[in-house]
């Protein structure tokens, strides 16, 4: 379902801010009993990425992420300028 919802592939090089915002949207009516929002984004958003992206996710260092901020931060760090990356968390 979300690799299907989030079709635009082509948004993650060219735009990886909207990508985020759209993978938020689309998950955040997504519930799991007594699972926190954090945890099913963390669960959820690997199935989202295809190609080099799924690649870059799978390496060792990042096999070892355990919370959603921490995968944000090395998400924003990869595919996001730190001027475009501050505007964004000011949302």
């Amino acid at each position: 379902m979300i690799q299907n919802n989030i079709h635009c592939h082509e948004l993650l090089s060219e735009e990886p801010g909207q990508y985020l915002l759209h993978f938020l949207k689309l998950t955040d009516g997504m519930k799991a009993n007594g699972v926190p929002q954090d945890d099913v984004r963390l669960c959820l958003f690997p199935c989202s990425l295809i190609g080099k992206e799924r690649k870059w996710l799978n390496r060792p260092p990042l096999l070892s992420i355990t919370s959603w901020p921490d995968l944000m931060k090395k998400f924003m760090t990869r595919y996001y300028p730190p001027a475009k990356s501050c505007e964004l968390q000011r949302r």
